[in-house]
């Protein structure tokens, strides 16, 4: 083999060394529809949905059926409350995806305030900074509700764009739910 021969053969070696060692193509995913509403079981005016013994709580609007969150603001983290609805047997975390194509959702929670600001005069945040910020896998300590009475985790979902998300959650390695939160740019009902 000559020189040239051999410089090609260390390139297809090389492209085919990068290829195995770099991360799959994000695909689209089947979401369904936002996954209904269900009501906690002690105070059956907050609603939220389902995943093992969290009810996940967005901006959805009062009277909602499903879990459709109104008034998504490009650069703006998204509100989020998990409650805890029955007692946990182990800590749980979350993991999220973009249902049109697999791009990963970053979470802020449990964690207080955050690094922004907002206010009348705030810039949005840009779109590397909601792309690296926060965890991939918000890691919630176990609660025990019955002794905690009414009690969640509150935060952000950094939500890149409008569209339908896929949360699931994890105890250990055991899945124990999951549900579909569609993100709607339509404003939020004035006075609620």
């Amino acid at each position: 083999m000559g020189h040239v021969g051999r410089i090609v053969a260390g390139l297809v070696l090389s492209a085919a060394l990068a290829a195995c060692s770099a991360p799959p193509p994000s695909a689209a995913i089947a979401c369904g529809p936002p996954t209904a509403l269900v009501p906690h079981p002690r105070s059956p005016e907050l609603t939220g949905a389902p995943i093992g013994p969290l009810l996940i709580r967005g901006p959805f609007p009062a009277g909602a059926k499903d879990a459709t969150a109104l008034g998504f603001v490009r650069g703006r983290p998204t509100k989020m409350l998990v409650l805890v609805a029955r007692d946990m047997d182990s800590d749980i975390a979350l993991t999220g995806v973009r249902c049109s194509d697999g791009q990963p959702l970053r979470f802020w929670l449990n964690k207080g305030g955050g690094p922004w600001s907002f206010g009348p005069a705030s810039t949005p945040v840009p779109d590397d900074i909601m792309a690296t910020t926060g965890d991939l896998r918000a890691v919630l300590p176990k609660i025990d509700a019955l002794a905690a009475g009414t009690t969640g985790y509150g935060g952000y979902s950094l939500f890149p764009t409008t569209g339908t998300y896929r949360i699931q959650g994890f105890a250990g390695d055991r899945k124990i739910g999951e549900i579909t939160l569609a993100i709607s740019d339509q404003p939020y009902p004035q006075g609620q």
